[in-house]
């Protein structure tokens, strides 16, 4: 059987690996970092990039990096984006041990959101019920 060796004799074990970077980082890095990476790799699609900016990924420990998920359709979404993301935030971080779990939210959770504009301003007088009274006094009319 043949050898490949190198100029010095040495057996050719390929290419030499790259050494791995392990930065430390922050939780404010890592939104930081969000805030820059997520608007650029979410083009595609204004749902994804409204679902992913109205929560902050989460740092856990060994470098993984939580994102909760409003329902199925953006979970799916997220796990076909994740290897853009993880790309962008490993070289943006400098952290090569970057990885990302993505959960779905509960079940209490996506019934709470509001999605529709009907939605929003009810719970906007939900919160503050001076908001009808605003509206009331300016005559303002809420296309649903």
């Amino acid at each position: 059987a043949s050898k490949v060796l190198n100029g010095d004799g040495r057996k050719d074990n390929g290419p030499k690996a790259e050494p791995k970077l392990k930065a430390p980082f922050s939780q404010e890095a890592l939104e930081a970092a969000w805030k820059e990476g997520v608007p650029a790799l979410c083009r595609h699609s204004a749902n994804l990039l409204s679902s992913l900016t109205a929560r902050s990924p989460q740092l856990k420990e060994d470098f993984l990096v939580e994102l909760t998920a409003d329902n199925k359709v953006i979970e799916q979404e997220v796990r076909n984006l994740l290897p853009d993301l993880l790309a962008f935030l490993k070289n943006k971080l400098g952290n090569d041990f970057i990885d990302i779990q993505v959960v779905l939210a509960d079940r209490e959770e996506q019934e709470d959101r509001a999605y529709f504009p009907d939605e929003i301003y009810k719970k906007m007088v939900g919160k503050n019920p001076e908001v009808k009274n605003l509206r009331d006094q300016l005559d303002l009319e809420i296309d649903f």
